[in-house]
């Protein structure tokens, strides 16, 4: 009997976000994944993968693995949403399991578990019934049987079910279910596992878990036995059970050994298991040899005339909101971050707090970023001693934005509000990766005269730049992909080194930077190039008139997405090391020099020696200092091995100094970071 029907997407495991609406247009439905064949132990899989495409959701991959197994009419499916360490945000999914079963042309019934008992759902294919939502489920499975009493059910994790839903039109039945929403902080994962199992011998069911399900069986009305179901070889006890309402005291009826060989059925007759009066429920536990309890379902008896109601006890607490529905998320306490806004309030992820305030006094910054990735601005200003000013730009038209960011629309309205923001004096203006097509001519003047006349500039990743403002950038682009579109010329690089005049990129670990991509660019022959990788030109700075100006060039979108524009690098290797730290590093070291701002005592190399740190350091200051050099030492998988405090004395002019930091480094590379 084949129940998955492939065609209008109503095939099994499909997977859809509740939040993202309509679901016709998911970022997962009907998409292909990357897969690759896996063994473990006694079972085969498949794996398979695809990462998000727009919004936040474009840093959240969805990772499955489907497991298959000898004698098992079971499918075992391991989920993982990744959040990627470059979203730098907590993203919140709403998982949701679309699945098409039903038999062809046959009428069929589902059942799954509820307070009043276990529900069922009848499906005529020729009077559909529509569809139908359930909250209120007792425990973590769904299923659904033939008129040849074949059937399957699915089984998954109780505590995180929202609700079970089931759509039927004549052209099939759905038996969908969705998670209530989940929070993932950046670089973590959300995992959670399902299961398919195939019966036959089952004439309906009132409970399934793993690779069990079992039903109470009747005879004119009344309760007879029990019909187990096994998709793999089992041994255990069955111990039947009668729990009176309100007492819930539970008193055992019978116990009976079982020994099922895969794909098998059995049955155990009840004699007489309820006495007297009173609301009753029949018990079912199936527990392995081991003791572990595999099974448990149960079904309502009364007898008599009586008022106390029943209801079946939910198989655990579930997480997070009860109040929770389809198209409406409810943040939990633990939600302090949502994936669209980007608030100047929300407290920075960076755990490192840089010197403030400047000797110089504070920068004023205004930063020009797309709104998808505009976060790594208020992760950098956190870093910083500035006063920001922020303006998003939106590359598909209209979007709506948060209040702080103060404005919202499309390019019209960003040039609007841009031009406002103009009207202000900057020391530096930062613009995070756009094509700068988007911005209207009034206000590419506008830019030109502010950094001709002085004020810095620095950007990541410029493109689309018109040939009037050509001058501010000391580099330009060599190609102009299309946002989607791979090109040869944007490769990997992972052999970083300074230039002839590393200028403000000094002591920096660039013989331990991960791999990531760079766009390709080409340094004008008045600029310095600071720092390589593999030979591409990695930080070019120059001037433009009066105006410092910088670019970046590493490539922050995916190589084969770059439509959104943001200040760090995509990385190439998954970085358990805080590895962003060090290009925020070299954004803030670009954003003082752009400013004329260089701090008045500047570290310019850390040298690695036998119980010491040898620190060159330069001082613009005409007297010597005392200062506090902080040390922290940690490994590539980012455990901290040591922290040292010292003291020292900075001379004027360059000075060279030993720090004593006895520690044993760990196998692999190991980081000094120093403040």
């Amino acid at each position: 009997v084949e129940y998955a029907n492939p065609a209008k997407d109503m095939g099994i495991f499909s997977d859809l976000l509740w939040q993202q609406l309509p679901f016709s247009s998911g970022d997962w439905l009907a998409e292909p994944y990357s897969h690759a064949l896996v063994r473990d132990r006694d079972r085969v899989g498949v794996r398979l993968q695809r990462t998000g495409s727009r919004g936040s959701l474009r840093w959240v991959t969805i990772h499955k693995t489907f497991w298959l197994r000898d004698d098992s009419s079971r499918i075992v499916a391991d989920y993982e949403y990744e959040n990627h360490p470059d979203a730098m945000e907590n993203i919140t999914i709403c998982p949701w399991f679309h699945n098409g079963l039903a038999v062809k042309g046959q009428d069929c019934a589902m059942y799954l578990p509820a307070p009043e008992g276990v529900r069922e759902i009848p499906h005529d294919p020729v009077r559909p019934v529509n569809e139908s939502f359930h909250y209120d489920a007792t425990a973590g499975w769904f299923g659904m049987v033939s008129p040849g009493s074949t059937g399957a059910f699915f089984s998954m994790a109780y505590p995180q079910l929202m609700a079970f839903y089931n759509w039927q039109g004549t052209s099939g039945n759905s038996m969908e279910w969705m998670l209530r929403s989940q929070t993932i902080p950046y670089g973590k994962s959300f995992k959670t596992s399902v299961s398919l199992c195939a019966f036959a011998g089952m004439p309906r069911l009132d409970g399934a878990k793993g690779a069990l399900a079992g039903a109470f069986t009747r005879v004119n009305g009344e309760l007879s036995g029990i019909k187990l179901y096994a998709a793999e070889g089992f041994s255990g006890t069955l111990t039947v059970s009668v729990r009176k309402h309100p007492a819930l005291l539970k008193m055992t009826a019978a116990t009976f050994d079982l020994a099922l060989a895969a794909g098998s059925t059995t049955t155990r007759g009840l004699a007489h298991p309820v006495q007297g009066d009173g609301t009753f429920a029949v018990v079912a536990t199936v527990r392995r040899a081991s003791g572990e309890e595999a099974l448990q379902f149960e079904v309502p008896v009364v007898r008599g005339d009586t008022a106390v109601p029943y209801a079946m006890p939910p198989e655990s607490n579930r997480l997070g909101s009860d109040q929770e529905r389809f198209g409406k998320l409810i943040k939990n306490a633990s939600d302090t971050v949502d994936p669209y806004e980007y608030s100047a309030k929300i407290p920075s992820e960076g755990r490192t707090k840089w010197c403030k305030p400047y000797a110089g006094g504070t920068i004023k910054l205004l930063a020009l970023a797309h709104m998808h990735v505009a976060r790594e601005v208020i992760e950098i200003s956190e870093r910083m001693d500035v006063d920001l000013r922020t303006c998003t730009f939106f590359t598909v038209g209209k979007g709506p934005w948060n209040a702080t960011w103060g404005h919202n629309g499309g390019h019209a309205e960003i040039n609007a509000y841009f031009a406002k923001a103009m009207a202000e004096d900057y020391d530096v203006i930062l613009i995070a990766a756009p094509d700068l097509k988007y911005l209207a001519k009034e206000n590419i003047a506008l830019l030109a005269k502010k950094v001709r006349s002085g004020t810095g500039l620095v950007t990541t990743m410029p493109r689309q730049i018109p040939d009037s403002c050509k001058d501010l950038f000391p580099a330009l682009p060599l190609i102009e992909t299309s946002y989607k579109t791979a090109d040869p010329a944007i490769r990997s690089v992972k052999t970083y080194a300074p230039g002839e005049d590393a200028g403000f990129a000094t002591a920096l670990p660039l013989a331990g930077l991960p791999e990531i991509h760079v766009y390709p660019y080409a340094p004008k022959p008045d600029s310095n190039v600071l720092v390589t990788a593999d030979g591409a030109p990695l930080i070019v700075c120059g001037t433009a008139g009066k105006g410092r100006s910088a670019v970046l060039t590493w490539l922050v979108g995916q190589p084969t997405n770059t439509s959104f524009g943001g200040v760090n690098p995509h990385f190439l290797e998954d970085p358990a090391y805080p590895w962003h730290e060090y290009y925020y590093a070299m954004v803030i070291k670009a954003v003082r020099w752009a400013a004329n701002r260089e701090p008045a005592v500047a570290l310019s190399a850390v040298e690695v020696r036998p119980g010491a740190l040898r620190l060159s350091l330069s001082s613009s200051l005409k007297a010597a200092h005392r200062a506090k050099v902080e040390i922290v030492i940690r490994h590539e998988s980012g455990r901290q091995i040591a922290r040292f405090v010292r003291e020292t004395t900075v001379a004027p002019g360059s000075t060279t100094v030993d720090l004593k930091t006895a520690y044993a480094p760990m196998a692999g590379r190991n980081f000094a970071d120093v403040r």
